[in-house]
């Protein structure tokens, strides 16, 4: 695939002062980011917060609403509540 994009002047002069065309710096930066990326790794698409696998994110979910209650009070009670005004 091709791709058109302006190249600030200190992609450049990194490109050059490592002796490499432009076209093939770019690259190999491209290419870095990907496998770095945890999504590419895992092979899924990252949405929240960076870095965490599937499992680690529903884990932290699953802390998440242990710590927040309702109180003691049921949906079914909020949807009535709600319904009063």
């Amino acid at each position: 695939m091709q791709v058109i994009v302006d190249i600030s002047e200190k992609i450049v002069e990194q490109a050059e002062s490592r002796g490499l065309r432009i076209e093939t710096y770019v690259k190999q930066i491209v290419d870095q980011a990907a496998e770095s990326d945890p999504a590419h790794r895992y092979g899924w698409t990252r949405f929240g917060t960076p870095g965490k696998a599937p499992s680690e994110a529903a884990e932290s979910i699953r802390q998440i609403a242990s710590r927040n209650t309702l109180g003691g009070l049921k949906i079914k009670d909020l949807i009535h509540e709600g319904h009063k005004y």
